[in-house]
This record gives C-alpha cells, structure tokens and sequence, in this order.
C-alpha cells in the first residue's frame, strides 16, 4: 500500500515539477505507432512489479518519460483494433548506447525522438512505449 502511494506520489509531483520546466510545447501532439517523432518530458526510474517471478526477480527496474501534458497517442491491439487514448507516461525502450543515458539524465527536462510501439508483452508497463532512437537534455 505504502509503495502504491509512493509511486503515485513520485509520478504526480515529477509531472508538476515538468509543468514549470519551461521548454515544452503548449499543444498537445498526437503520437502514431510506427511513426518516428520527437516528444519532450523528463526521464524517471521507475522498479516495477512482476507478475511472477518465475523468470525473473520479483521486480523489474525501467525509465519512464513524463510528459507536462497528455499526448494523443494512436496505434492497434494484438487484435488489430484501433487504440486512441491520451497519455502522460510512457515506458522507454531501445538500444542499449540510448539506453545507457537516461541515468544522467534522470529527473531533468529531455527531448526524445522516438517510435510509439503498442506493449505486447506482461513486461511492458504502459499501453504504448516509445522506442528511443536519440536523447537530449533541454
């Protein structure tokens, strides 16, 4: 329970200290899986909960982005059924040189380019990831 609060508590107050970051879009963009396209928030550590740890350890350790407003983002389930929602947090992905960043850059504003990618798997911790192709502190 106290983790639950934690968590939500971290993820509110990085989004409000991303509001008065500054250097982001007022307007809200869309995002579309497949389509490469740069997005601004900022970069968190998150450990996520398994859902058993039989292949792995009982939790998982990732980066987050959040965004200081909600983007629209578009893309198919494992159905093929059209999925539009509106979203502020997005689990990262990517190469490992990419990846290899995000722990300088954490808790600080950033612009990403990336690929929006539908989760797929019980490992991916948002509806949609962003696959990061190039980082960069703002």
């Amino acid at each position: 329970m106290m983790t639950r609060f934690f968590l939500s508590f971290l993820i509110l107050s990085t989004a409000a200290i991303s509001l008065l970051a500054g250097p982001f879009p007022e307007s809200s963009a869309t995002l579309v899986a497949g389509e490469e396209k740069s997005v601004r928030g900022v970069i968190n550590p998150l450990i996520f909960p398994i859902p058993d740890d039989f292949e792995m350890e009982a939790t998982q350790s990732g980066y987050v982005l959040i965004t200081p407003i909600p983007l629209e983002v578009k893309g198919m389930d494992d159905d093929g059924n059209p999925i539009k929602e509106k979203m502020m947090l997005f689990h990262l992905a990517g190469e490992e040189s990419v990846t290899a960043q995000f722990k300088a850059l954490a808790g600080k504003p950033v612009e990403i380019t990336a690929d929006l990618m539908s989760a797929h798997t019980r490992y991916h911790r948002t509806p949609f990831l962003l696959l990061v192709k190039s980082v960069r502190a703002l």
